[in-house]
């Protein structure tokens, strides 16, 4: 039996790095105009631009990346959890010890990030939602197969409930009282982001959160369901060595591509028409409408997207040039605070102070040169070190020893047939 210890470099998926890695520029391209702007969270989102090519911009990323970028993070995390407990597993004793201790390390991450960088942080909630995956990681095909199923059902019907059961004028007082609350809290961010001290940011970032954990945890539930469909997806896509014997089973993944990319190609524009046109206060079915939709596009996309990437993977055309990405993908966590951190610091007052000024054409353009940044500066790193240096004291905590820092002789095993 082997130790317990982190992947070696050439023991790696180049397919699930560069998902990683394809998943931190889309990550980067929705949070860049959350950072960059007080957006609306209820109502028109794009209330902010009147430049139509601004608004066009924010339209497509809404209906193509948002909500589908972080659901292909979480799916690649569901993914490296059956990878990573099948190999502690086969080294011994105490994999699911070891993994807690590996959540727990995530989670502290995943707090500091969200109290002193930014309040949007995902770590947190993967930490959370990684002891589900560790309790169900030895469920049946059909009992994973239901999970799934609820988790992407039981919000809609939980939603339903609430509409057929609240009174019109309850549901009106409570939809009044929610949008003012969260319209004084969008101005004390702006006024907090836009002129105050890193102390004013930190106070509002507290206050934030609390507020979002502590009034209408059904809201928090849903999101949290949400992430654990695509999570619960990638733990059977892992379970299986899907990605593993891709090349074995290309037309299933080219077919999965293909249905998935329609409905959620559908379902997404769909999203994106009703959210605009619902208004503050749009009528019950409309929500509802629009919340399926939303539910509909965001697995279907993300799946959509996995399949093209591990199709372009196993081709002698693309796979090298994608082999390229990797490193990013081998220091996702290293790459997703460098995010938050190089964002923050431009947009917020303590910074450059660009906040509230820079339209989402450009945003999307300095979230661009920014990921292409991280991909020269992770290829460049690991000639020299095996991780990320997130990577290294996330590992050194779960282990409890250094991690190995030497550098390694590949980046990953190819994968193209």
């Amino acid at each position: 039996m082997r130790s317990l210890g982190p992947v070696a470099p050439e023991e790696r998926l180049l397919s699930l790095d560069v998902l990683r890695a394809v998943a931190l520029l889309g990550i980067l391209s929705v949070n860049i105009v959350f950072i960059a702007h007080s957006m609306p969270r209820v109502g028109d989102p794009l209330a902010n631009f009147s430049a139509w090519y601004d608004r066009l911009a924010g339209g497509l990323v809404a209906m193509l990346v948002s909500g589908k970028a972080n659901s292909l993070f979480t799916f690649a995390f569901g993914v490296g959890f059956a990878v990573q407990m099948r190999r502690l597993e086969a080294g011994g004793p105490g994999a699911a010890r070891t993994y807690l201790r590996r959540l727990a390390a995530l989670f502290a991450f995943g707090a500091a990030h969200a109290l002193l960088v930014w309040d949007g942080d995902i770590l947190h909630t993967y930490a959370l939602l990684g002891l589900v995956l560790l309790a169900v990681r030895r469920v049946s095909r059909r009992g994973l197969a239901a999970l799934v199923v609820a988790t992407a059902l039981v919000p809609e019907a939980l939603g339903a409930y609430r509409a057929a059961t609240a009174d019109a004028q309850g549901r009106a007082e409570e939809r009044e009282a929610r949008a003012a609350r969260v319209a004084q809290l969008q101005a004390e961010g702006a006024a907090a982001y836009g002129a105050g001290s890193y102390a004013d940011v930190v106070r509002h970032r507290t206050q934030a959160l609390a507020e979002d954990y502590g009034r209408e945890p059904h809201r928090r539930a849903s999101s949290y369901l949400s992430l654990l469909t695509t999570m619960l997806l990638g733990l059977f896509v892992g379970r299986e060595r899907l990605l593993e014997r891709a090349a074995e089973l290309r037309r299933g993944w080219r077919r999965a591509a293909a249905l998935c990319a329609l409905v959620g190609l559908v379902s997404g524009a769909l999203f994106a028409v009703l959210v605009m046109s619902g208004g503050k206060s749009p009528p019950p079915l409309l929500d509802m409408a629009t919340g399926l939709a939303y539910r509909i596009s965001r697995p279907t996309l993300m799946l959509a997207y996995a399949a093209v990437v591990v199709l372009a993977c196993l081709s002698p055309r693309w796979g090298p040039s994608l082999a390229r990405l990797a490193p990013a993908g081998r220091m996702a966590l290293t790459n997703y605070l460098m995010q938050s951190a190089v964002c923050t610091s431009l947009f917020y007052a303590y910074g450059a102070g660009l906040y509230g000024r820079v339209g989402i054409v450009a945003l999307q353009g300095i979230a661009l040169a920014l990921w292409a940044t991280q991909i020269a500066l992770s290829t460049a790193w690991l000639r020299r070190f095996r991780q990320g240096p997130a990577e290294w004291l996330w590992r050194t905590l779960t282990y409890g020893r250094p991690a190995p820092a030497a550098a390694a002789p590949a980046v990953a095993k190819s994968e193209a047939a």
